[in-house]
């Protein structure tokens, strides 16, 4: 068998799979540099919490009635912005943009908090922890990227 293609090494051609003598690995699959926006970072996906769904419609994050679809409230994101990623906890929706992480009140969508970032990333909340984990701007492989915690809002 073919060994996968590690961290410095050439991949295969795009659509050609390799196989790989790591038995951990069942295929190894490349895919070319795109230098745009990639649909993962133009959606940040659905949250449901406490009969509401929440996303970025436009630049604009809403949270609808999961029964009837109606509006309950709306968070307008600046020109310039855009939401990575969200998560909610139990009082608050958790918001990546750009240049800061912002959390909103579930309840009506007011602003409740923001602290600045280097840039978006993706978001988890776990053990009472929001958790922004943002990746490398350098295509070198020294830099990783960064992981922040914060402590979730409890009213």
């Amino acid at each position: 068998m073919r060994k996968a293609h590690g961290p410095g090494r050439q991949p295969g051609a795009f659509g050609t799979p390799e196989l790989s003598d790591n038995p951990q690995i069942s295929l190894f699959q490349s895919t070319p540099i795109i230098n745009a926006q990639h649909g993962h970072w133009a959606n940040p996906g659905l949250v449901t919490s406490q009969g509401r769904v929440y996303g970025e419609v436009g630049k604009t994050i809403v949270a609808l009635s999961q029964k009837t679809g109606e509006t309950a409230w709306r968070f307008e994101l600046s020109d310039n912005e855009i939401a990575h990623s969200i998560v909610a906890s139990s009082d608050h929706l958790f918001v990546s943009l750009p240049g800061r992480l912002i959390a909103l009140s579930l309840e009506d969508g007011k602003l409740e908090w923001s602290e600045s970032t280097k840039r978006g990333g993706t978001l988890t909340i776990a053990s009472g922890l929001v958790i922004l984990a943002m990746g490398s701007t350098k295509s070198s492989d020294e830099d990783g990227g960064e992981i922040i915690a914060f402590s979730a809002l409890t009213n």
